[in-house]
């Protein structure tokens, strides 16, 4: 995006981030609550460059259709499910310990491509 290339998943949302966020005293005035407002919406538009410029990934991620995705990561609970994939509580949403919402996020940008392969196309600004 931006005419610079990202090679996996975070470096788009961590270059944003950093405009907004305090990273060991590297980028003064962080607001938390201002990234919270804006964080989904700047993942969301990253993935979604991501897995439109990328065939091979954008198969994979529409290869998961039906099935709930998650970021499991025991370190994460925001973007993630707060358990590793091996923990029995991850097979559960009732217990798992993160918001996911990089699994949400993901979920949203195959169902928007889903779409796009049928014709039709949501309005993803709203994410």
């Amino acid at each position: 995006m931006c005419g610079t290339v990202y090679d996996g998943r975070e470096g788009w949302p961590i270059q944003r981030r950093g405009f907004l966020e305090e990273d060991h005293g590297l980028v003064a005035g962080f607001n938390k609550e201002q990234w919270e407002q804006v964080a989904r919406d700047v993942v969301y538009k990253g993935c979604y460059a991501k897995f439109t410029q990328n065939q091979d990934l954008k198969q994979a991620l529409l290869a998961t259709a039906g099935t709930t995705l998650v970021e499991a990561s025991p370190e994460d609970r925001i973007w993630g499910i707060g358990l590793r994939k091996t923990d029995p509580r991850a097979l559960n949403r009732a217990t798992w310990r993160g918001t996911n919402w990089l699994g949400e996020i993901l979920t949203k940008v195959r169902e928007d491509l889903l779409n796009e392969s049928f014709g039709g196309r949501e309005d993803f600004a709203d994410y």
